[in-house]
């Protein structure tokens, strides 16, 4: 059997305008831009030597952020076993959440690299 399709979007009736004022749209549209803009990816890796602090951020380096967990490349053991405590994580991920809130962060993985 086939299906049909009407020409005509649910509830409309033919007599009302289809158009819309660009001043109403353009709010909608930037907000969802906006939206889009600070979830992305690379406004983490970008910020991260902010973020860590400039004593830490030439020893480490944001190698990727997906769903939720950035991935840290360390240069040395040392530095690895000090910021994989729970505590220091937790410290990093705050200081994310501050200066990204449009990011959402689960999880911090070290790993020397």
């Amino acid at each position: 059997m086939a299906k049909t399709y009407y020409r005509n979007s649910h509830g409309y009736d033919g007599t009302k305008p289809t158009s819309r004022k660009l001043q109403d749209l353009l709010p909608q549209v930037l907000k969802s831009l906006q939206g889009k803009y600070n979830t992305q990816p690379k406004l983490l890796l970008e910020a991260w030597a902010d973020i860590i602090g400039e004593t830490l951020a030439p020893l480490t380096k944001a190698s990727r952020f997906e769903d939720g967990v950035l991935h840290v490349n360390v240069k040395n053991s040392t530095l690895l076993s000090l910021l994989h405590s729970p505590q220091d994580k937790q410290k990093i991920i705050e200081a994310i959440r501050q200066a990204l809130p449009g990011i959402v962060i689960r999880n911090i993985v070290f790993r020397i690299g």
